[in-house]
């Protein structure tokens, strides 16, 4: 969970304790400056992922290059549910 919204999310911990959920913090940048050994491996699992299906990202605009500084108004305005792929053709 993220909160590129500017706005942290709140979780009702008794939901973690009495489903037996496990939560876990990451902070990306601060893995890759601490154990830059692990990123390879982690990439790794994570495209293993894609491929599998078992992560399949949500996308809320394909656009091409010449429509990129739309994508960069609609994440700056907080108008993006997903992400948004910019490609050159």
């Amino acid at each position: 969970m993220g909160y590129a919204s500017g706005t942290i999310p709140q979780l009702p911990i008794n939901l973690a304790l009495v489903k037996g959920y496990s939560l876990v913090g990451v902070h990306w940048a601060g893995a890759l400056i601490h154990q830059p050994d692990l990123t390879p491996t982690i990439v790794a699992e994570v495209m293993e992922f894609l491929r599998d299906g078992r992560y399949v990202p949500v996308v809320d605009s394909n656009l091409r290059l010449d429509q990129c500084l739309e994508g960069i108004d609609k994440m700056k305005n907080q108008q993006v549910m997903g992400k948004v792929v910019v490609s050159l053709s």
